[in-house]
């Protein structure tokens, strides 16, 4: 019942949290993105796996980072952290 009642509170403040938009992003030759956000911050998601069919990049902006991976976001203190969670999912 604790639990129930926190999520219900948190949901108001992550739902209308501010998130600036891109105003420009560009992709390179290995689909990595890098771009601007509205309020200036840059953010970028590259490449930290791509081979034998695994495909796992590093999101990154002002406010931190994480890992966006085909088996889903990946919360980790690093590339290889983040690897090894991935072939465990």
């Amino acid at each position: 019942m604790k639990h129930t009642i926190l999520i219900l509170l948190l949901l108001p403040i992550m739902g209308f949290a501010y998130q600036p938009r891109p105003i420009e992003f560009w992709l390179n030759d290995q689909d990595e993105a890098f771009g601007t956000l509205e309020d200036g911050t840059t953010f970028s998601q590259t490449n930290v796996a791509t081979d034998l069919g695994i495909r796992l990049q590093r999101f990154q902006w002002a406010e931190g980072y994480w890992y966006v991976s085909d088996k889903g976001i990946i919360e980790a203190e690093s590339d290889l952290q983040a690897f090894s969670i991935y072939l465990t999912m």
